[in-house]
């Protein structure tokens, strides 16, 4: 059974997910939240493969409460968060 916190990351989970598989890597989730992308913009993927995937790590925070945010910063928490977000 899922407590709480793990539903709600499930659910988080969900925006980043088809058909129960991340679309993004896994190991993106290790990255820190970058504090200088613009996710309004539409040029935002239109860089390098590492400005891409700053890009896409920069929208998983901005999806994510604030709560959640606060464990995926934790690095003991994120492995557990990673889990509940993509169990398969």
């Amino acid at each position: 059974m899922l407590s709480n916190k793990d539903k709600d990351i499930s659910l988080a989970g969900g925006k980043f997910s088809f058909a129960y598989e991340l679309w993004l890597d896994p190991k993106m989730l290790d990255l820190e939240c970058p504090v200088n992308v613009d996710i309004e913009s539409p040029h935002r993927y239109d860089n390098s493969p590492l400005e891409q995937e700053m890009a896409v790590i920069a929208e998983v925070y901005a999806s994510l409460s604030p709560s959640l945010q606060l464990i995926l910063l934790t690095p003991s928490c994120k492995e557990n968060f990673k889990s509940a977000v993509s169990p398969h």
